[in-house]
């Protein structure tokens, strides 16, 4: 670490790992689009899913949208997913988890304002993405 620069103990600021859950991907597909995991984000992406969904970016430009379907136990503790579906874009996105869910205005650039549904925002190798999720009837 540089000159000056403090690390933080852990145990003053309340952070401890609880404990760490393996993800299965759903899928029979070999050629499913899963190569080079670049970011993971939790959210409610669609509201007439029951719990949140997951956001899985990759290097080779996929967006995958995941319905959690097993939370798993103590005992199996691997969190199943379901792909509700994906999207292919070119260059790299999510790297470093630079992706935001939610039904935001980012300083009124990309939306008007909150709409009542989600976008999903991804930082990426081509610069800033927002992805919108349909209009709920």
């Amino acid at each position: 670490m540089g000159e000056g620069v403090a690390l933080r103990d852990s145990a003053l600021f309340g952070l401890a790992n609880v404990g760490n859950a393996p993800l299965a991907f759903a899928s029979d597909d070999p050629a499913y689009p899963i190569v080079g995991i670049a970011g993971i984000a939790i959210g409610e992406v669609y509201a007439d899913i029951s719990g949140p969904e997951v956001v899985v970016t990759t290097i080779d430009g996929y967006l995958l949208v995941f319905g959690v379907s097993d939370l798993g136990s103590a005992g199996s503790p691997t969190i199943r997913l379901d792909l509700l579906c994906s999207l292919a874009q070119i260059g790299a996105l999510g790297a470093h988890n630079s992706i935001y869910i939610g039904d935001h205005a980012i300083n009124g650039t990309f939306d008007a304002g909150p709409d009542g549904r989600a976008e999903i925002y991804v930082a990426g190798s081509m610069g800033l993405r927002r992805f919108d999720t349909p209009s709920q009837p």
